[in-house]
């Protein structure tokens, strides 16, 4: 089966051309302004009111519906809530003072704001903290303080607003190829659901030669460690290991940090050794990691 997934592992490249090829057919706002629905719309509901839409109010059928012309089928799998406003070097009290400012934003909210006679700026995470530095840029929107602060980005600007009209939910969407999806057995597609629509109940997190979990990007899988609630098997391989070596005491400090009960391990075979068939499977690890799984399912799903 191919599901959508995290980018991690050697396939990034892959994925990534995969994910890439369907913003470029028009899979975004841009494409249809229909798509901001699955997310939220500017001045419209909340997180809670977006659940009851999508939940209670027939709105998460009427969202797949648009989605299959792409071949892809939605699963709403949580919500970041209302946003700030985000970081301004300029105070700022009337719509005129809105023209020519350039602010880091995008979607619906962008086009509105270009609109009023601002120029909405595409800068990824890593590079907002220098632009509001040197001035590239004018302002800013990113998440809220905690993670506004974890960019500095109250360090270069001194004006911070809220909240972001544009943003009143912030949905987040799992995208799962279709064809995948109808060939999943019934009972896949019912644990798939429930940890999509219900994440805070998640007892037991598992990867097995997963690449990628810590990296610099603010977005990094480990920095999510803290928000859960589960028990945690982490299984790396050695060759991605010998890759990042650092990794596996960064996921251990968090885990430790976050008081959150987890395991990780380094074992001696190479990324997908647990895969039968491919050219890394190595019985002996594997077999090892799937009793480690079923050991931290008994202890904490039982």
């Amino acid at each position: 089966m191919k599901l959508y997934r995290f980018l991690t592992g050697p396939d990034d490249a892959s994925f990534c051309h995969k994910v890439t090829s369907a913003l470029n057919k028009g899979w975004h706002i841009y494409g249809s302004p229909t798509y901001a629905f699955d997310a939220g719309l500017p001045f419209g509901l909340n997180a809670r009111q977006q659940a009851a839409w999508l939940y209670e109010g027939g709105g998460l059928p009427l969202i797949r519906d648009f989605y299959k012309k792409t071949n892809v089928i939605p699963f709403p799998c949580g919500n970041v809530g209302t946003q700030m406003g985000g970081f301004y070097r300029k105070e700022i009290n009337t719509v005129q003072d809105l023209q020519g400012l350039k602010i880091r934003i995008g979607g619906l909210g962008g086009v509105i704001l270009r609109k009023l006679g601002a120029v909405p700026q595409q800068l990824p995470p890593s590079d907002i903290y220098s632009a509001l530095e040197r001035g590239t840029i004018d302002a800013s929107e990113w998440i809220g303080p905690y993670d506004d602060a974890k960019l500095g980005l109250n360090k270069v600007a001194k004006f911070y607003y809220a909240p972001g009209w544009w943003e009143g939910s912030a949905g987040i969407t799992a995208p799962v190829s279709l064809p995948a999806w109808q060939a999943l057995p019934e009972l896949f597609k019912v644990a798939f659901e429930t940890a999509a629509t219900l994440p805070d109940r998640i007892g037991a997190v598992a990867s097995f030669h997963g690449g990628g979990l810590v990296t610099k990007d603010p977005t990094s899988p480990h920095l999510l460690i803290p928000k859960t609630k589960a028990s945690f098997v982490v299984a790396i391989a050695q060759n991605d290991d010998a890759k990042q070596p650092d990794a596996k005491d960064v996921l251990k400090a968090t885990f430790a940090a976050a008081k959150r009960p987890a395991v990780v391990e380094v074992f001696p075979a190479d990324h997908g050794w647990c895969v039968p068939g491919s050219q890394a499977y190595n019985e002996a690890a594997a077999e090892r990691a799937w009793g480690e799984l079923l050991k931290l399912y008994k202890a904490n799903l039982g």
